[in-house]
């Protein structure tokens, strides 16, 4: 994780969202070719904003978690809920969840 971390301690004290904006503002993203796109919200849960669907979400973040400790916490807490969910009948699965994974506990 450490090449991963480090434009965040090029960066002291910033967010981690406006680090990602930095680099992808960058003029050498645009030299070397890279191109940079957004994905459909539908395929991603977070604690913020709860997916509708666990059926459908492909990956989950936690954005408006406050600190990689709390971050991998509340992470590890839905995988918990994830297995827990996947290990339910099909049937069961259609009905809404109950996720013990906090929400919104960590927003400023």
């Amino acid at each position: 994780m450490g090449q991963a971390l480090a434009p965040l301690e090029a960066h002291p004290g910033k967010h981690d969202q406006d680090v990602l904006n930095m680099i992808k503002f960058n003029p050498f993203i645009k030299d070397i070719g890279l191109k940079i796109r957004f994905l459909d919200t539908a395929l991603f849960g977070g604690f913020c904003e709860p997916s509708k669907d666990l059926n459908f979400i492909c990956t989950m973040h936690a954005n408006c978690c406050i600190g990689i400790d709390n971050k991998m916490h509340d992470l590890t807490m839905a995988l918990d809920d994830w297995e827990k969910y996947m290990a339910l009948p099909a049937d069961e699965r259609m009905s809404k969840p109950n996720l013990d994974c906090p929400k919104n506990r960590w927003l400023d």
